[in-house]
C-alpha cells in the first residue's frame, strides 16, 4: 500500500526556512537539505508504520540521516500528514503546539 503525504502549512514553512538557513551558510546546502526531506517522503509513502508511535498515541517522527531534524508526522487511514519538520536543536514545544 502507498501512502499520500500531505504537509502542514507550518511544515511548508519549515522546510522553506531551513533551507534558507542552510543557503546562506554554503551555496547548494539548502537544496542538499531539500532532497534529504524527499528522501524521508519517499520512505514515508512506502512504510510510515516503520516508525513507532512516540507522543499522545498518534505522533511519529523521524530523524533524517544527514541534517539534525526530525519530520513529525501522523498516520491518517491511507495518508501520512507532516506536522512539523524541525531541528532537534529546537525546544520540542514548537511542534508538540500544532497537535
Amino acid at each position: 500500500m502507498s501512502f499520500e503525504v500531505h504537509l502542514k502549512l507550518e511544515a511548508h514553512q519549515d522546510i522553506f526556512e531551513a533551507i534558507l538557513w542552510y543557503e546562506s551558510k554554503r551555496d547548494g546546502l539548502g537544496g542538499e537539505f531539500y532532497l534529504e526531506i524527499e528522501k524521508v517522503k519517499n520512505l514515508l509513502r512506502k512504510n510510515p508504520d516503520l516508525f513507532e508511535i512516540k507522543y499522545k498515541n498518534i505522533v511519529r517522527w523521524v530523524q533524517t540521516e544527514r541534517f539534525p531534524y526530525i519530520v513529525v508526522f501522523v498516520i491518517d487511514v491511507s495518508k501520512v500528514v507532516i506536522l512539523a519538520v524541525v531541528s532537534t536543536h529546537r525546544n520540542p514545544k514548537i511542534w508538540k503546539e500544532r497537535i
